[in-house]
This record gives C-alpha cells, structure tokens and sequence, in this order.
C-alpha cells in the first residue's frame, strides 16, 4: 500500500487546552477521529477491567447501580504517581492495542485517509511512534484552568495536580509540527486548524 494515502495526527497539549475541540474541527473536515479518553472510559465499566479496577480500591470506584465512578477513582489515583501507574497497566495496554487496530483497519482499506489521535497521553505512551505528525494546542494556563473550572468542575489547582504525571507543555510544543494558538475566539482555531 502507499503509505501517503495515510496520515496519522497526533494532537497534544496541557490539559484543559482544547486538544478535543481541535480534534472536533478535524473530524468536520473529514479526519477519523480517535478518543482515547472515550476509550479509557469504556474500559472502566468492562466486567474484567472493572473487577481489577474494584479489587485495588474496593470502597471509592463502584456505583450502587454498579459502575465505575470516575470523579472518586480520578480522585485517588491522581493524588498519588503509584496509583497512576497502577491504572495505567490495566488500561493503557488495551487502549494503544485498540488505537492501533483502528489505524491498521483503515490502511486495509487502502483509501485515502487522515486519522486523528485525540490523546492525554499521547508522548507518555509513546503513541507518538504511530503519527506522522503532532498538533499541539497552545493555550496558557490561567485560561486552561478556568475551562476546567466551568466544564470539568475541577478546583484550581486539580490541573497542576493531574499534570504532575504528564510531560510538560514546554516540552511537548519542540516535538510539534504544527501549533494551534487556542487562547482566543473558536473562529479563530477554526482558522488555524483549516491552514493546517
């Protein structure tokens, strides 16, 4: 197969930077898009997944209806980088599988493609290795920890906390081939994204 009729989008940034938004605008342009926070969060309410999930932390993780509680799990496992790492090994192995298998699905079908790899983690998992190319979403932190204020209802310093266990944005921006400055209207993205 020509391997030009595929490209592979990684999108990355701090958290709360707009890196779904990004990914949004992508897909309205025709890209396949790839969440794999969706994905984690599938995992959490498979029967296997969650009785691993369960046994590590018995009292904070399951619902009286029976599933995962996301809000009381990401509060115990970003308090503590053992914890993290824990998570991680149940979940990370089947998420970068499945990331994979997608990617590879749309080669077979050796049409002319652009997937996109909406991604937390996207250099800690080195799924970096997949992409021909890295978006990084720019958005400074005082603006980042206000949208993680309004949708995610996190306190502020929940941001500072979570991206104790990530690369730094500084770090992330070098490895960029293209930067969207998402610091100021969507129809200014919009603009940014569609040069790209």
């Amino acid at each position: 197969m020509d391997n030009h009729l595929l490209h592979v989008l990684g999108i990355t940034g701090g958290i709360g930077s707009g890196k779904s938004t990004v990914a949004g605008i992508l897909k309205e342009l025709g890209a396949l898009v790839i969440d794999a926070d969706k994905l984690c969060h599938q995992l959490l309410n498979v029967p296997e997944i969650k009785e691993k999930i369960h046994n590590i932390w018995p009292d904070a993780v399951i619902e009286d209806c029976g599933e995962a509680n996301r809000t009381k799990l990401g509060e115990i496992v970003f308090s503590d980088k053992e914890n993290v790492n824990r998570l991680n090994k149940i979940l990370h192995p089947i998420v970068i599988n499945e990331i994979k298998r997608q990617i590879t699905a749309v080669k077979e079908e050796k049409k002319k493609a652009i997937i996109v790899i909406d991604a937390a983690l996207l250099e800690e998992t080195n799924l970096t290795t997949v992409c021909n190319s890295i978006i990084f979403v720019d958005t400074k932190l005082s603006l980042r920890k206000k949208r993680c204020k309004e949708c995610r209802n996190w306190s502020d310093d929940e941001i500072t906390k979570r991206e104790r266990f990530q690369h730094l944005p500084e770090t992330k921006i070098k490895r960029a081939a293209f930067v969207v400055n998402n610091n100021n209207t969507k129809s200014c993205t919009i603009e940014q994204v569609h040069g790209i």
